[in-house]
């Protein structure tokens, strides 16, 4: 509009940007999905305690997890964003990449310090794991209709104490999950660069996280909230497991970049290139 040539790489700048960030933001939502939805599955097939109640669960999508996503289009232009030819008429906005990648690796990775938080809590409360196959019938459920709880360990754990170990450990699995979720929102704001290259510029991204920090800490630690939600304080070192998923996050996503940036058209490269 404004007759000038120039204006039309900044025109095709901007249209690549606003298409990386919509990948970026539908690839950080998905993947909370399944990091919900597998816990949900231990809990039907094995019958253990509800890792998290659904109060939780609906946080993460109407809370925790929106303001990072929305974060995600204020994100700066990757520096190598107008090296790459166009891409195809047919290139889908969500790819079978995308879809693996936020349904099957990252909770996966995710999970992995969820279900440890979880038993670890009860293991801290001398309830082992083993003992928790199948009881959810009849123990740690409000009301408790099996009475009193013995674990392998030999204490018993009357109907209340039943209850305050389970919401512990919800709690755990919620926390998390949710420091997961803010750990992984750094990894979602390249597609190929480094993210250390890349920078941490974006102010509203540090904004969505110290939200989801805040949100999560009212959640569970809070008198009144914590009992509508089903929590009850966990142990403070469940805390520190998230960093072991923030590490393997990290390790996946800049080995991915890195050979996206060097060999785009490899056929394995392509599986996970989103």
């Amino acid at each position: 509009m404004d007759d000038k040539f120039a204006s039309i790489i900044h025109g095709i700048e901007e249209g690549r940007l606003l298409f990386d960030n919509l990948r970026k933001s539908i690839a950080y939502t998905l993947t909370h999905c399944c990091a919900c939805i597998f816990p949900m599955l231990l809990n039907f097939i094995g019958g253990v305690p509800a890792p998290m109640s659904a109060l939780q669960m609906l946080s993460m999508d109407l809370g925790t997890d929106l303001p990072p996503a929305i974060s995600l289009a204020y994100e700066n232009p990757e520096s190598n964003i107008m090296k790459y030819p166009p891409r195809k008429r047919g290139t889908r906005l969500v790819s079978f990449a995308m879809l693996s990648y936020s349904y099957l690796i990252t909770p996966v990775i995710i999970c992995i310090g969820s279900f440890a938080a979880y038993y670890y809590t009860f293991w801290k409360n001398d309830v082992n794991p083993h003992d928790l196959w199948f009881t959810d019938s009849k123990y740690f459920v409000s009301p408790v209709s099996g009475g009193n709880f013995t674990a392998s360990s030999g204490r018993t754990l009357d109907p209340d104490q039943q209850i305050d170990v389970a919401y512990q450990a919800a709690a755990a699995c919620y926390i998390t999950t949710v420091t997961s979720q803010a750990y992984h929102i750094w990894m979602c704001r390249t597609r190929k660069a480094s993210i250390i290259t890349h920078g941490f510029r974006n102010v509203y991204t540090f904004l969505a996280v110290i939200s989801m920090v805040v949100v999560t800490v009212l959640l569970v630690y809070v008198p009144g909230l914590r009992e509508g939600m089903g929590s009850s304080p966990p142990p403070p070192e469940v805390w520190a497991f998230s960093f072991g998923n923030a590490v393997l996050l990290m390790i996946y996503n800049e080995v991915r970049k890195f050979f996206i940036r060097r060999s785009p058209y490899n056929k394995f490269v392509r599986l996970v290139k989103w």
